[in-house]
This record gives structure tokens, sequence and C-alpha cells, in this order.
């Protein structure tokens, strides 16, 4: 496009030193036939700016008034046909002028309409990343929601399964003590009142499901210990609370 631009000028400089020197010879031819004639005025442009060496047209003082009419005709056709072609040239330099003009000018429109569609296609390209970039935040917005309910949700489990460890862990501790004081006591209704706590004790531990088994089995969300390793497997839900069971840990005592 700078090319044809840059070219442009020096051809539309040659063209116009061409239609000058046109123009420029046309006058000159028309200034010299009819500054020659004799019934020109004497002190006319064309006739003071010939030099004094250029032959004139000279007729006798005794020409034929019809000959000298029709001299006269001639001429007077002559400078209306050069006046037509000087204005022709004019009209055709002028309609070459505006048709080189609105060839550059359309050349220069095509060019920014070519750059602004580039621009428009960037912007856009630019928008649909932009777009993506804020979908992709979301969802890591969302993601980031669901793993801090996780880890609080955990937090909170690993708390509650530590207490009922504890309470687990003192619930033998006294079962133990209770066994060495058996065998220590020899008291009969010592030995009753034991096998008594054993057995409430005992039955506080068995599987809320089958009520045979040893209750083994730490239920989640709920953290009930309620099912025993056979019941485990096939129980949706807890057997003390109704609730959803999620998953079970062991629980050694």
């Amino acid at each position: 496009m700078n090319d044809q631009m840059l070219g442009t000028p020096r051809k539309r400089g040659r063209e116009e030193e061409e239609e000058e020197e046109m123009v420029v010879s046309t006058s000159a031819f028309s200034e010299a036939l009819v500054g020659n004639h004799p019934s020109a005025p004497r002190n006319s442009p064309s006739r003071a700016a010939l030099p004094p060496s250029q032959p004139c047209f000279f007729f006798p003082g005794n020409l034929d008034s019809g000959l000298s009419a029709m001299v006269q005709r001639d001429l007077l056709e002559l400078d209306r046909f050069v006046s037509s072609q000087m204005e022709g040239m004019r009209t055709e330099m002028e309609r070459r002028r505006r048709r080189r003009w609105a060839g550059v000018v359309r050349a220069v429109e095509e060019g920014v309409q070519r750059m602004v569609q580039v621009k428009d296609e960037e912007i856009a390209s630019a928008a649909r990343r932009s777009s993506a970039l804020e979908d992709r935040l979301r969802v890591l917005a969302v993601e980031g929601q669901m793993w801090k309910k996780l880890a609080r949700s955990s937090a909170a489990s690993v708390a509650g399964l530590r207490r009922d460890i504890e309470l687990a862990n003192q619930a033998a501790a006294a079962w133990d003590g209770g066994e060495a004081e058996d065998s220590i006591s020899c008291c009969e209704g010592r030995h009753s009142e034991e096998e008594a706590a054993a057995a409430e004790f005992g039955a506080v531990r068995r599987c809320g499901a089958c009520k045979r088994g040893e209750a083994s089995r730490l239920v989640l969300p709920c953290r009930h210990l309620g099912l025993c390793g056979e019941c485990d497997a096939g129980a949706d839900s807890c057997p003390l609370c109704g609730g959803q069971k999620s998953a079970t840990i062991s629980v050694f005592l």
C-alpha cells in the first residue's frame, strides 16, 4: 500500500506536466494565429508578445471585403475550435484528477477497513479469552468453597472421633479396673454385682442391627458405635439414630 501511495504522486506529476505542455502549446498556437491577423488590435497581448524576428501575415490594402470577411469568419471559427478543445482538455484533466484522487481515497479506505477488521477480531478474541478465564475463576472459587466445607467437616469428624475414642478408652479402663477388683475380692456379693455391671456394659456394646455381635464400627457422620463387622457391609444407615451412613471406622477397645 505504501508503494502504491508513493508511486501515485510521481505518476500524477508526470501526467500534470504533460497536460500543462499541451495547454501551453495550444494556447501559443491560438495566440499566434489570432495575433497575426490584420484585424487584431495593434496593442493586443498576443501581438506584443511576438518577437520582431517572427514572420507575420500581411494582406494588401485593396483586398476584397468578402475575402476579408471570410478570413475573419475562419479565424473566429478557429478560435472557437481552439477554445472548445482547451475546455475539453480542462474537463478531461479534471476528470482524470478526480478519478486519480478517488482511487487514492478508495485505497486508503480499504487499508483502514482491513486494519479495523483485524483490530475487531483481536478484540473479540481477547473478549472470548477473558470470558473463559472468568468462568474458570468462578469454577475454582466454587471448588475452593467446597474444599473449605469439607475441611471443616473433616475437622469436626476428627474431633468427634477423638472424643468417642477417649470415652471408649475410659470405659475400657473402667472395665479393666472392675475385673481387677473381681479377682481380688472374695465376696460372692461383689462377684454378682460385677457380673451384672459387666453384662450391662456388654449390652451397651452390642451391635444395634443384629443385637449379637460386638459393636466395633463407628458410623459416620453421626459417630455412633453401633455396628459389628458383619452388619457393616449391608447397613445403609445407623441402627441407633437412623441417619444415613457415609462411612465407618473400626474401633478396637
